[in-house]
């Protein structure tokens, strides 16, 4: 693509290798995000957070639910899905009052439901303290 595009425009194929190193640098660089900033058990909060892409500081005492999902589970078209991919995610939390998720690259947004992918979801949810916990 970029030597296709230097035939007609240098300025055209400077500007898309730059984007595309860009890219990939950015895609590098969130993967290690993802292995490197786990969610955190704090000793009031709990900090949900995928790699650079999102993140959201929830209070315990506002945490109404955490079920653990299976594949095929369709959650409300409010639900913020922050999944390292959109359909892999195993955790929904349900919250009492609404919570502020901030994106990269985006205004904040606020919901009342978040699903997400986390590694050893029994455990986690075991070493959360939240005593609302919902079986699935």
């Amino acid at each position: 693509m970029h030597f296709m595009l230097i035939h007609y425009s240098k300025v055209a194929a400077l500007v898309v290798s730059i984007i595309s190193v860009y890219g990939t640098i950015f895609i590098v660089s969130d993967l290690s995000a993802v292995l490197k900033r786990p969610v955190l058990i704090l000793e009031n909060q709990i900090l949900l957070r995928t790699g650079f892409r999102w993140r959201a500081l929830v209070n315990k005492n506002n945490i109404a639910s955490i079920v653990k999902i299976k594949e095929g589970f369709e959650p409300a078209d409010t639900c913020f899905r922050g999944g390292i991919l959109k359909g892999n995610t195993n955790i929904l939390f349900t919250f009492k009052h609404p919570v502020s998720v901030e994106r990269i690259y985006r205004k904040p947004l606020s919901v009342n439901t978040i699903m997400m992918s986390i590694d050893q979801a029994d455990e986690f949810i075991a070493k959360s303290g939240i005593d609302t916990v919902t079986p699935s």
